[in-house]
C-alpha cells in the first residue's frame, strides 16, 4: 500500500538521520555534585590607615573547602576559605605582623545566553561573610585591626567549553549592599581584651549598612577544570580587591592574589 505524504516521510527520515560534521553536538555540562579541598599560595598587600599609611605585604599558604552543584543551565558553589599572611612593611626586617581572614560565600547563577556552542554566559548573585583581622607587632602590640562584612551582590560567569570534559571559566562578583564593621579612629582604649567572646564582639562593633561608595569589594577568578578528574580537578587564579572608607574609621585597602589547585572527594 502506498504511504500518504511521501515528501513529508522523506523530510522526517533526513531529520532523524546522523548529524553532519558541521553540526557537532556541544560538550555536555557536568551534572554531579562535588565536595573538595583547595590549597595554594596567597599574596597580600594591605594598607590600614587606622594604624598608619604604610603598605604591609607577605605571601603564605592557604586552605579552603568547597561544594559545587553544576547543572545543565545553572551553577551553584559554596566556598569556605581560611587565609593567613605574615606581613611586613619596607621598614621592618622581620615579619612580626600578620593578617588572617575567614570567608564563607555562596554563589548561584543561571545561563542567560550562549555564543556559539562553546561560550556560555551565566548571571546570578553572591552572598558572603568575610572577616579580616590584622595585628602589627612592630607598630602596635595592644590592638587588632579588622574589617567584617556581610554582603550581597551580583555575580557573573563566562564558561568556555571547547574541549570535551574540560572548561575555562571567569567568575566575577561585586557586592552592592554590605553590613560592615571597622574600628573607630582614633583608637582611644589602651589594650584590647583577648578573650574569645570579646574578640567576636569587637569584630562586629559599629556595624553599618553601606554600598560601593564606601565598601568596594571586587572578586575575579579564572579557572581551568577537568570535570572527570579528582586529583588536580582545577587550577585557578583569584584576584580580590577591597577598599573601605567608613565615616567613623579610616580607609583600608587590600589586594590579594591567590593561586591554587583543587582535589575532589
Amino acid at each position: 500500500m502506498t504511504k500518504p505524504f511521501p515528501a513529508l516521510s522523506l523530510v522526517l527520515a533526513v531529520l532523524s538521520g546522523p548529524r553532519s560534521l558541521g553540526a557537532q553536538e556541544e560538550p555536555a555540562r557536568a551534572s554531579s555534585d562535588a565536595f573538595g579541598v583547595e590549597a595554594g599560595l596567597t599574596s597580600l598587600q594591605l594598607k590600614d590607615k587606622v594604624l598608619n599609611p604604610l603598605r604591609h605585604s607577605g605571601t603564605f599558604v592557604w586552605l579552603g573547602f568547597f561544594h559545587e552543584r553544576p547543572r545543565a543551565a545553572s551553577a551553584s558553589r559554596l566556598d569556605f576559605q581560611a587565609l593567613f599572611n605574615p606581613v611586613a612593611s619596607r621598614y621592618e626586617s622581620e615579619k612580626n605582623s600578620f593578617a588572617a581572614n575567614l570567608r564563607l560565600a555562596f554563589r548561584h547563577a543561571r545561563e542567560v545566553t550562549t555564543v556559539g556552542p562553546d561560550l556560555h554566559l551565566l548571571l546570578g548573585g553572591t552572598a558572603e561573610f568575610f572577616s579580616q583581622v590584622a595585628y602589627f607587632g612592630d607598630w602596635d602590640d595592644s590592638h587588632a585591626y579588622w574589617l567584617t562584612a556581610y554582603s550581597l551582590g551580583p555575580s557573573g560567569i563566562v564558561d568556555y567549553r571547547r574541549w570535551e570534559g574540560q572548561s575555562l571559566t571567569l567568575q566575577v562578583s561585586l557586592p552592592v549592599l554590605a553590613l560592615v564593621s571597622r574600628p573607630a579612629a582614633p583608637i582611644l582604649h589602651k589594650v584590647d581584651n583577648n578573650e574569645f567572646g570579646s574578640i567576636v564582639a569587637k569584630l562586629h562593633e559599629n556595624l553599618s549598612f553601606t554600598s560601593v561608595h564606601e565598601h568596594l569589594s571586587l572578586d575575579a577568578t579564572a579557572r581551568y577544570t577537568r570535570h572527570s578528574a579528582r586529583l588536580g580537578r582545577s587550577l585557578f587564579w583569584r584576584i580580590s580587591y577591597l577598599h573601605n572608607s567608613m565615616r567613623h574609621s579610616e580607609a583600608v585597602d587590600a589586594l590579594r592574589h591567590t593561586v591554587g589547585v583543587s582535589v575532589v572527594f
